[in-house]
């Protein structure tokens, strides 16, 4: 009985620990958001589809083919990825390269949304700049 106590005791903390953490993104999301429909690459894996949904200077937030349609891949919070950017062709922009951190995932549909931070431009922060510049739609 002491042990199942324990048991609830930690998860109801790590649940707490979670929420809070959640709050505290939102609360730091104090710049504007921008719909985006640039296409993008993760590590290489060129065989998937994945879609920018949004993007500000802080972060992004991503949608690719859920884990029943796509074999071999997968995000994990708190690992770092490369997000290869290819805008929209009208905006006459080169890709560019960030470094992500998903912060969330969710399934939506038989899709997974990911909520990312950006950690780093392997390259520079010109180009990513500019694409944020070109951004018109504020969501």
């Amino acid at each position: 009985m002491i042990q199942h106590s324990r048991i609830v005791k930690k998860n109801a903390s790590i649940e707490h620990k979670r929420r809070e953490d959640t709050f505290n993104m939102v609360e730091k999301r104090i710049s504007i958001r921008y719909a985006s429909s640039a296409k993008v690459q993760i590590n290489s894996y060129t065989e998937s589809i994945v879609l920018m949904i949004d993007i500000s200077p802080y972060g992004c937030c991503i949608s690719y083919p859920g884990k029943n349609l796509m074999s071999g891949f997968t995000l994990e919070v708190d690992h770092e990825y490369i997000l290869r950017v290819f805008p929209e062709p009208d905006t006459r922009m080169g890709e560019f390269e960030m470094v992500i951190k998903p912060c969330w995932i969710r399934n939506k549909n038989d899709m997974q949304v990911a909520g990312c931070c950006i950690t780093q431009f392997p390259a520079g922060k010109e180009k990513f700049s500019a694409y944020l510049a070109g951004q018109t739609k504020a969501i």
